[in-house]
């Protein structure tokens, strides 16, 4: 049995580099953990502030745009944004994913009382600590 969570990291004006939430996963391997944070109604389950999320267009295997909606907190709307979302797999079995605003012609309005967020970059480095992957554990 896998437990599960996420390390969220936030800019602000006050410091450029803010740690907000920090957490790890543990018995799953990077493809496995990529696939648990890509999918809209697990990820609904273990975050929080996660509202819902949609894929507006699949461009490749490796490329998305995405649109995802988060809960307010206290005196802070509901935030949403628009990103592009790619994802690559490396030779020694990590993925990185990155996600980064993007605006387009068509795109989705903010819902109703939400503001809409612009993401320099967010990314994600899934490796594996218990051992050097490729293993034969791996098989």
């Amino acid at each position: 049995q896998s437990t599960w969570a996420s390390l969220s990291i936030m800019q602000n004006n006050q410091s450029p580099i803010n740690l907000y939430q920090g957490q790890g996963f543990s018995g799953a391997k990077p493809f496995q953990i990529a696939e648990l944070i890509q999918d809209y109604k697990y990820r609904k389950s273990f975050g929080e502030f996660f509202l819902k999320g949609d894929v507006i267009q699949e461009i490749d295997q490796n490329s998305k745009l995405l649109h995802e909606c988060l809960k307010g907190v206290a005196v802070v709307a509901p935030r949403d944004y628009v990103v592009l979302a790619a994802k690559q797999e490396r030779e020694d079995n990590s993925i990185i994913i990155c996600l980064k605003s993007v605006e387009f012609q068509g795109m989705p309005e903010p819902p109703k009382g939400f503001v809409r967020s612009n993401i320099n970059m967010i990314s994600w480095l899934l490796i594996c600590l218990l051992y050097t992957s490729p293993s034969p554990r791996d098989s």
